[in-house]
């Protein structure tokens, strides 16, 4: 669903406000603010963000001819800067950001290359408590930011590509066959899987559903694939913790999950609205990331997507400022009295707006 877009000034003002507020949550949970730079090097950052990241991030040469790349995911470099300065903190190291970030994504027809991102890492602490902190601390968060009827969607990278790895024979079979999963086209997916077994290729058309039952897992359990097995047995798990943790919430199990960033290891969630096309954030599990920078360290986290919250929040509460603003002239004779006028009227909360005499290039 589209939604509309509040003018300029007011959607720089709500996301100021919503990233003090998510700010404020992240600091009650113990995530101190990151200070993120710009511009990090290339040569360092290259092996540890994914290809398919990489083809949409802006590179460029500096003054020394070294590449640098301009911040577009905020993950690795965050990594990046903590591998650097490890001997002086503890684990687990808990670390927030709000960031503007660049790079091209791509939305049917449209094109965007900013976005401004709000987020979390928890680097050091292995297992389902670290999931489960980071969610409930990112469900917080959406509540601070006054998002309400939304859902938590749950998945794990390693079963639809242990049943890919499974069925296609190459590297360019199993690159069609997860974009044909990804669409959720089920006949391509009957098609790429005709030479696997009867129940490995129902399984992967299974895969296609967008609400998948119980019976789904039950049947990826059962295929001789020790990795998915053990991923949907991990989801299960996650699934029912959740369901004790955050009742109030939602759950959806989504087993065609994919690592779309180059980095992630397993479990991965997604905070959904029903008035959104986009997901309002995602994040899970990357253990393998840590390691490509020197130093192997279990990690998950979260990024929010502020502008998609900018406006859905605007959807959901209208803007409160939309009165308009006390006009004072001060193109007359007195100029200073409406200019006192004005500063009088805000100081009793009023919006005002002082009216100046139009240009000529005379004096001012």
């Amino acid at each position: 669903m589209t939604l509309d877009v509040p003018s300029t000034s007011a959607r720089v003002r709500r996301r100021r406000e919503l990233v003090t507020r998510a700010l404020d949550v992240l600091r009650g949970w113990g995530y101190d603010e990151a200070d993120v730079p710009l511009l990090a090097p290339w040569g360092e950052l290259g092996e540890a963000i994914g290809e398919r990241v990489a083809s949409r991030l802006f590179r460029f040469a500096d003054h020394t001819g070294r590449l640098q790349v301009l911040r577009g995911d905020i993950t690795p470099v965050i990594a990046w800067q903590v591998v650097r300065s490890l001997e002086s903190r503890a684990l687990p190291v808990r670390v927030a950001y709000a960031n503007r970030v660049a790079r091209v994504e791509r939305a049917f027809a449209s094109q965007r290359l900013e976005t401004y991102a709000v987020g979390m890492e928890l680097i050091g602490a292995p297992g389902a408590s670290a999931d489960l902190e980071v969610i409930t601390v990112a469900l917080d968060l959406v509540d601070a930011l006054g998002i309400h009827g939304h859902e938590l969607h749950l998945g794990d990278v390693r079963i639809a590509r242990g049943v890919i790895d499974a069925i296609a024979p190459s590297a360019d079979a199993a690159a069609r066959l997860q974009t044909a999963l990804e669409r959720r086209d089920a006949a391509v997916v009957a098609e790429l899987s005709a030479d696997a077994g009867p129940e490995l290729r129902a399984a992967a058309v299974a895969l296609c559903r967008v609400a998948p039952d119980a019976t789904l897992f039950d049947r990826l359990e059962a295929l001789d694939l020790p990795d998915v097995a053990a991923a949907c047995a991990a989801l299960r798990a996650r699934f029912a913790e959740l369901g004790r943790l955050v009742p109030d919430v939602p759950v959806v199990l989504d087993p065609t999950t994919f690592d779309d960033r180059g980095y992630y290891t397993g479990f991965r969630f997604r905070l959904v609205h029903p008035r959104m096309g986009e997901a309002l954030g995602a994040g899970g599990r990357y253990d393998s990331l840590f390691g490509r920078l020197g130093r192997a360290l279990p990690a998950t986290g979260i990024g929010v997507y502020i502008e998609r919250v900018v406006a859905l929040a605007a959807a959901l509460t209208p803007d409160d400022d939309a009165a308009p603003a006390a006009q004072f002239d001060a193109s007359g004779v007195d100029p200073t009295e409406a200019v006192a006028r004005a500063r009088a009227a805000r100081r009793n909360g009023q919006r005002v707006v002082v009216a100046h005499a139009a240009a000529d290039g005379g004096d001012r």
